[in-house]
């Protein structure tokens, strides 16, 4: 998928690889530049993998968040990037979102936040085989607050309308559009033509987002964000 799409980063979460084997494949694929959060256990794991047209620095880093600025596009303008693994349960998602509201509140420039919320924002965007297809919002009240204090907003998509599904015995029960990208309006000026594409479903419980930034110069596949389960 990487070589087909061509990203110029490279964000993967749940990555249950140890970093010597992610620093080969990276190599492999040409991305010489990292930041990589191992998994706990048998969950988690975060990377941001970058090659050498980018000049990303990395501000922030934790199991849930990777920040950094970039400078590359346009020429002397430079932009915050924030890659997420969202809390997995309710309880935690509104200390998570206040702190990232302090966090951005102090990023440099245009910002942009790419990840999995683990949620979901309207009842459209979830799907359960036992509602039928009325769905259900998992309400993340503190991703409004953030957002409408920061001034950000939901990039939309092309593709298809969930980004995560599970299966029970082979048969697909829940789909949910987990995955997403917010962009400030400073940012959206700089990059009025930039596209979010998600990916078809390949092995992975989600599908993979391939967020496009286009500019007069030349065209930029800037991310690909993938959900592994595997490590592979």
């Amino acid at each position: 998928m990487v070589n087909f799409t061509s990203p110029d980063c490279l964000i993967l979460s749940e990555s249950m690889i140890r970093e010597v084997a992610l620093c080969k494949r990276l190599r492999l694929i040409h991305f010489y530049h990292y930041v990589y959060v191992p998994p706990n256990s048998h969950s988690g794991g975060l990377c941001v993998a970058w090659k050498n047209e980018v000049d990303l620095e990395p501000q922030f880093v934790s199991k849930n968040v990777i920040c950094g600025t970039v400078f590359f596009d346009p020429p002397n303008c430079l932009w915050s990037f924030i890659a997420i693994y969202g809390l997995p349960g309710p309880l935690e998602w509104k200390i998570f979102w206040e702190s990232l509201s302090f966090l951005l509140d102090r990023s440099p420039g245009a910002r942009v936040i790419i990840g999995d919320l683990n949620g979901t924002l309207l009842d459209s965007e979830s799907w359960s085989s036992s509602r039928g297809s009325r769905g259900s919002s998992s309400s993340l009240l503190a991703l409004y607050e953030c957002c409408s204090n920061l001034g950000l907003t939901d990039l939309g998509f092309q593709g298809p309308k969930f980004t995560w599904g599970r299966r029970r015995g082979g048969f697909l029960f829940q789909r949910s559009r987990l995955d997403r990208v917010f962009a400030s309006i400073e940012w959206r000026t700089l990059f009025p033509k930039a596209t979010v594409h998600v990916l078809p479903y390949i092995a992975s419980d989600h599908n993979a987002i391939q967020f496009n930034i286009l500019v007069i110069r030349r065209r930029r596949n800037f991310i690909d964000y993938v959900k592994e389960d595997n490590g592979t």
